[in-house]
């Protein structure tokens, strides 16, 4: 729908049959040739099923977060321009040194206009959009999606990640390998992220929050587990995987060490991450005390249809965890 994110162009889903959201319509098509009766029929989907799995013990997950490990060298951090055109913000295109391979991470750091620094910040990790999009130009369009937080009194650093914008690798292999190797660097990206927020005057480096959507929701138990620095987490649209993974990367090995208080926001009809198999069992793993863990779930799909509901309960989430601005 005109409204769905770009990533769902490609991407499947499915709402309930008696679903009534405003996007909803119907379409018309007339075939060349009659299609196959198979293409009409029902389609099953074959999902995990963690009833049968357990959470390796830690020693095995001290191994596997030291592969997310790297060490903190100089950050050489720089604004590379600055851009005063909202009246709500300024925005500082940064960009500091990269764990591995000599690379730089270019960011955008929204700073809230009539608000008294140090900030409270958040850690804003995208949807698998930037992964298909060669350049970060026109990333205005992202900033629908956490503009909020800055009105609301609180800085948002939005790191271009490895593999996403103008990160993305030469065309070549994509297999197993090389998406764990990349989630690693993701890792690794937001450790230095922080480093870098550490590093600045005007930052509170004890109220950093994450926040991350669909792809960046489905990561954050991860990276939240190996940079235990956030005061809290928000993921919209994640839940556990819904095939094997790598185990250095499944977020269902890492959810078990989450410390910080984390919401989670999802649909009741999320076709990626189905309710009662992949997002409450997510809760579940969260190690935190009932009062600091919460599912909030919206009436939809993957996607949120009413970004307000988001807007509310993560404000809410943030002023109760971080305290308000």
């Amino acid at each position: 729908a005109w409204n769905d994110p770009t990533y769902l162009f490609s991407g499947p889903d499915a709402l309930d049959p008696f679903d009534r959201s405003a996007t909803l319509g119907f379409r018309c098509a007339l075939y060349p040739t009659p299609p196959p009766d198979a293409a009409f029929e029902p389609i099953e989907r074959v999902f995990r099923d963690y009833a049968d799995e357990t959470p390796v013990d830690d020693a095995v997950f001290d191994a596997y977060r030291r592969l997310h490990s790297y060490d903190r060298g100089p950050l050489e951090a720089r604004v590379d321009s600055t851009d005063n055109s909202d009246e709500r913000w300024r925005v500082e295109n940064v960009s500091y040194n990269a764990a591995y391979g000599g690379e730089r991470i270019p960011a955008r750091l929204l700073l809230p206009r009539d608000v008294e620094p140090p900030y409270q910040v958040v850690l804003y990790f995208p949807s698998s959009a930037p992964l298909s999009l060669r350049s970060s130009a026109g990333r205005f369009r992202e900033s629908a999606n956490y503009g909020f937080l800055v009105r609301s009194g609180r800085a948002v650093l939005a790191p271009v990640f490895k593999e996403m914008y103008e990160r993305r690798s030469p065309p070549g292999p994509r297999g197993e390998s090389f998406w764990r190797d990349t989630r690693i660097k993701w890792s690794q990206d937001v450790g230095r992220s922080l480093d870098y927020l550490e590093e600045r005057a005007d930052v509170d480096a004890s109220r950093i929050a994450f926040q991350g959507l669909s792809l960046g929701a489905n990561f954050g138990p991860v990276v939240t587990a190996v940079n235990p620095r956030f005061r809290a987490v928000v993921l919209v649209a994640g839940g556990l995987a819904t095939a094997p993974l790598p185990p250095e990367i499944d977020r269902f090995h890492f959810a078990p060490h989450v410390h910080a208080p984390v919401l989670l926001i999802n649909g009741r009809h999320d076709f990626l991450a189905p309710l009662e198999t992949h997002q409450k069992p997510l809760l579940q793993l969260l190690p935190v005390p009932e009062d600091q863990k919460r599912l909030y779930v919206f009436d939809g799909g993957h996607v949120p249809p009413r970004w307000q509901e988001v807007v509310r309960e993560t404000l809410d989430w943030l002023d109760h965890h971080m305290g308000p601005v």
